[in-house]
């Protein structure tokens, strides 16, 4: 099913894409391997693989299972643009929301309440979508798309 999401959002590729998932997970690895195909695509473990001070990423660049993990500097440009978001089906909500919550932090984005899922039970629902929906308006990538979609986030 995230597969056929996938083909079905690269009709439009996003500028950046990012998978989230285990670097052992060969569902999360296809996903990757998928994505890399159409656009830039930075798979990484989890939220802690992005450094939003030293605006880096540490991510499995190749497919296969033996690959190292490298740093990337400045992996997310400044400036307008549309980021992709898809995670294995084995990764937790809470770890999307973590990433979501780095991505943001990246470009300057501080969310002054708890993202949903991010371990609150998702008590913020509604400031979500309103904040994401300011975010994408200011130029900076967007996180409102809730759980039923969780492969795309657009910022114009």
């Amino acid at each position: 099913e995230r597969q056929d999401a996938i083909l079905k959002m690269m009709r439009e590729p996003p500028d950046i894409m990012v998978v989230i998932g285990g670097y052992n997970s060969s569902n999360t690895n296809h996903l990757a391997h998928l994505c890399r195909e159409y656009c830039p695509t930075f798979h990484i473990a989890d939220a802690t693989c992005i450094d939003p001070d030293e605006r880096t990423i540490r991510q499995k660049p190749e497919l296969a299972a033996d690959a190292p993990e490298v740093v990337v500097p400045d992996w997310l440009p400044d400036g307008p643009l549309t980021l992709g978001l898809t995670a294995g089906a084995s990764t937790p909500n809470n770890k999307i929301g973590e990433t979501i919550e780095r991505i943001l932090a990246t470009r300057g984005v501080a969310l002054p309440w708890p993202v949903p899922g991010a371990g609150n039970g998702g008590a913020a629902q509604r400031e979500m979508a309103e904040g994401a929906a300011g975010a994408a308006r200011a130029g900076t990538p967007s996180a409102g798309k809730g759980r039923r979609n969780r492969s795309r986030a657009r910022s114009t």
